[in-house]
């Protein structure tokens, strides 16, 4: 399997990779949610934290073209989500307008882009690709 393969059995099995991701991640969220509350992005930061650092791992331990470089790969792109983390940022800032508020929605955009690289290259670098 290639990275780019159409097959049908490997685009079941990206799909199915991706589901598994997505379904750890909204219950990662949830218990997050449970912990801290409504309206924190604490559960998110953690999920894409942890996914780039995976991620990582995953592509500088795996071959190229390798079947579990695949799917991780795609169960942590579904595990992870970028597209949450920003509309949480957006709803965050929206708020009210307050400095606080703005500085929290700022930090966290902050934490979640140099965070996510940074975790991401830790993970190439353990995984010998870095």
């Amino acid at each position: 399997m290639t990275p780019f393969d159409l097959t049908p059995s490997s685009l079941a099995l990206v799909a199915l990779a991706g589901g598994v991701g997505a379904a750890l991640r909204h219950l990662l969220d949830a218990a997050a949610t449970r912990r801290w509350g409504v309206g924190q992005v604490r559960g998110i930061l953690a999920v894409n934290l942890f996914g780039s650092l995976l991620a990582g791992l995953a592509v500088g331990l795996t071959a190229p073209d390798s079947v579990l470089r695949v799917a991780s790969v795609a169960a942590l792109g579904g595990f992870t989500t970028f597209s949450t983390a920003m509309v949480q940022t957006v709803t965050l800032a929206l708020q009210d307008a307050t400095v606080a508020t703005t500085a929290r929605a700022a930090t966290h955009a902050a934490a979640t882009a140099v965070g996510c690289v940074a975790a991401a290259a830790l993970g190439l670098a353990v995984g010998g690709a870095g």
